[in-house]
C-alpha cells in the first residue's frame, strides 16, 4: 500500500497538471520570509549545481553520425530518491495537543476565510510568544503557515518542472543545464534579479506544475477506511446480464496483471484482494 506523504510546497492555490505557467504569471501569495517576487526559487531542488552555466551546443561529430534525441530521456515525470523517501507521513500523537490546536485553528481561518498568510503567520507568531511567556518549558508552534500545513500533514508537495518555452519539451525538477537539448532556447532566467541579487538557483521561464499519481493517491489511501470502501465491489451479489457497476463490464473481467493473471480477480477467500493486496484501475480522461 502506499504511504501517505507531506509536501513542502509554500504557494497557494492549486493549479491544474497541464497547464504551463510563465513565472511571473504564478497566481499565489509570496512565499514565507521573501517578499521579493523577483527571488521566488522553485521549490525542487536545493543543491541545483552552478557549474553549468558554460556549457553550449555540442560540436558536430562529423559526418554519418547523427544524434538521436529521446524526448522521455530524462523522463521528467520518473520519481525520484528524494521523492520517495523526503516526504514521510508525520505522526500526529507525537505533537503536543496544543500545537496541534493552533495549528488547525490558524489553518482554518486561511482556508475558511481566506486569512492572508501574513496575517496568519503574524497569529502564530503571537501565540509563540504567549506560550513561552506563559511557560517557557512549552513547546512553541511554527510561525509560518507552510510549516503549520506539514505539521498536520495538508500541505502538498507540487513540483515544478522546467519547459522549454519554444519547442516545450519538459524537463525533470532537478535538470540544471541552461540550454534545451532540443533547441537550445535558454531554459533559465537571468542570474540576477531585478535588484541585482543573485539567485540562489535557476527559475524557469516557463513551469510545468506537476504532482504525481502515486503522490496524489497516498493521502487518499492514508485515510482510515477508504481501503475497505475501495474493495466493497468485491462483496456485491453478481447476476449474470445484469449491469450493476464497471466490474461487470469485459474489460473487469478479462484485464491481466504483469504475471498473466486475473487483475481484478474475485475468488472465494479473496474479499480484500489476493493475497490481501488492493488493485485500483485508474482511467485517464482528456477533454479535447
Amino acid at each position: 500500500m502506499l504511504e501517505g506523504q507531506t509536501g513542502d510546497f509554500e504557494g497557494e492555490g492549486s493549479p491544474g497538471v497541464g497547464d504551463c505557467m510563465p513565472v511571473d504569471e504564478e497566481p499565489g501569495g509570496v512565499a514565507d520570509g521573501d517578499s521579493d517576487e523577483d527571488e521566488e526559487m522553485l521549490p525542487a531542488d536545493d543543491e541545483m549545481d552552478e557549474d553549468l552555466d558554460d556549457e553550449g551546443p555540442q560540436e558536430d561529430p562529423g559526418p554519418g553520425i547523427t544524434f538521436v534525441i529521446d524526448k522521455d530521456n530524462p523522463d521528467p515525470f520518473a520519481p525520484t530518491a528524494e521523492d520517495i523517501s523526503a516526504n514521510m507521513p508525520i505522526n500526529l500523537s507525537s505533537q503536543p495537543p496544543h500545537l496541534q490546536v493552533i495549528y488547525a485553528l490558524v489553518t482554518w481561518l486561511h482556508l475558511q476565510f481566506h486569512l492572508p498568510r501574513v496575517a496568519c503567520q503574524a497569529a502564530l507568531a503571537i501565540f509563540a510568544c504567549l506560550l513561552f511567556c506563559l511557560n517557557p518549558a512549552l513547546e512553541t508552534p511554527f510561525v509560518t503557515l507552510s510549516s503549520a500545513n506539514r505539521a498536520l500533514s495538508i500541505d502538498t508537495s507540487i513540483h515544478f518542472l522546467a519547459v522549454c518555452p519554444n519547442c516545450r519539451e519538459v524537463y525533470p525538477a532537478n535538470f540544471t543545464a541552461p540550454l534545451c537539448t532540443r533547441c537550445l532556447s535558454p531554459l533559465f532566467e537571468d542570474e540576477l534579479t531585478k535588484r541585482g541579487k543573485i539567485r540562489k538557483s535557476g527559475i524557469p521561464k516557463l513551469r510545468y506544475p506537476y504532482l504525481s499519481i502515486s503522490e496524489q493517491l497516498s493521502p487518499i489511501l492514508a485515510i482510515p477506511g477508504v481501503e475497505d470502501l475501495l474493495d466493497k465491489w468485491r462483496t456485491i451479489d453478481r447476476s449474470p446480464n445484469y449491469y450493476q457497476d464497471i466490474f461487470d463490464g469485459r474489460v473487469c473481467k478479462t484485464l491481466r496483471a504483469h504475471d498473466g493473471s486475473l487483475f481484478f480477480s474475485n475468488r472465494p477467500g479473496e474479499e480484500h484482494g489476493p493475497n490481501n493486496e488492493l488493485r485500483l484501475g485508474l482511467l485517464l480522461g482528456a477533454d479535447w
